[in-house]
């Protein structure tokens, strides 16, 4: 202090920032990235601890922490480039952590959130509590939109009750009302209105047509005397990549033992006009058969085990006329 009574220069200084008297080791500086690697380089691995803050901490910050450890080394830490700077630079920064002849001052944090958690000893309580907290108010909200479901669900059940019952009480009453034209039609008046009900009770709905009754198909064998029609169809194959020099007897030949001699008469053979004639021929062949037999018949022809190895055999099925 001067003798005016004034603080001068060396008071200043002696007040606000104290000459250190210890080494570098003694300081204590603030760097929540700093303050995270020495105290978790002990705990974790160096690549799951470089993984964790090259992806957590942002760019300016991983530069900030390597300016601060850069001034305790005998050389200056390389500027890294690249995608892969961030974790270069990490690595740089925990190898000074780690080695025992660097002195390094006792890095301190003040905001917590820029800590990461990294397993569940040594977590952020203040991110699960915020998750907590937003998984309740989900929670919440799914409870509120069941009860609004709950509530739509009565009212929708309320209005079928009020739609069906007005509808059952016209039917009766249209039904009473058909009665009563009926018996007025039998004594011979009012014949007019009894149609006329008619034609509304089925323009309406309520008189159901009747529904038409299945078709019965007979199936006995002891009625042998007596003959059916045989109903028919045709199965319309085509086959190709035969050689250029088969015949269309061949190809019958093929189809007959196919079909195990069954149906010889009603197998047609047709040779088609293949594109290159000299390469492959084509054939068309159709094949009339009993309906109940039409299931069997396409079994075997549709067999890849029935045909010559390679042929390329296709259904065919022609336009209907009309």
């Amino acid at each position: 202090m001067s003798t005016d009574g004034k603080l001068d220069d060396t008071s200043i200084f002696s007040v606000t920032s104290p000459l250190p008297t210890a080494g570098a080791s003694d300081l204590a500086t603030r760097n929540e990235l700093l303050c995270f690697v020495q105290q978790k380089s002990g705990i974790i691995a160096a690549d799951q601890l470089v993984k964790v803050c090259a992806d957590f901490y942002r760019k300016e910050e991983i530069l900030t922490a390597r300016t601060a450890v850069e001034q305790y080394c005998a050389k200056r830490l390389p500027r890294r480039q690249g995608a892969d700077a961030n974790k270069n630079t990490m690595e740089d920064i925990l190898k000074i952590c780690l080695d025992p002849e660097i002195k390094l001052p006792t890095f301190y944090a003040t905001d917590l959130s820029r800590l990461p958690p990294v397993d569940a000893d040594h977590c952020d309580v203040s991110i699960i509590l915020r998750e907590l907290q937003s998984l309740r108010a989900e929670v919440r909200a799914i409870s509120d939109l069941r009860a609004e479901v709950d509530v739509l669900r009565q009212e929708v059940i309320m209005l079928k009750s009020q739609y069906h019952q007005p509808q059952m009480t016209d039917n009766t009453s249209a039904f009473v009302s058909a009665a009563n034209d009926v018996q007025n039609t039998v004594t011979g008046t009012d014949q007019p209105s009894f149609a006329g009900h008619a034609r509304s009770l089925r323009e309406s709905g309520v008189v159901m047509k009747k529904k038409p009754r299945p078709v019965v198909v007979g199936a006995s064998a002891k009625y042998s005397n007596l003959k059916t029609v045989i109903t028919k169809r045709d199965l319309n194959i085509f086959a190709s990549r035969w050689d250029p020099h088969t015949t269309t007897a061949e190809v019958r030949d093929c189809v007959d033992n196919i079909l195990q001699g069954n149906y010889k008469d009603d197998v047609i053979c047709t040779r088609l006009k293949a594109k290159y004639e000299h390469l492959y021929s084509s054939f068309y062949v159709r094949v009339s058969v009993p309906a109940e037999h039409m299931r069997n018949v396409i079994d075997k022809l549709m067999c890849a085990e029935s045909w010559p190895s390679g042929l390329l055999i296709k259904r065919y099925f022609p336009p209907q006329d009309g």
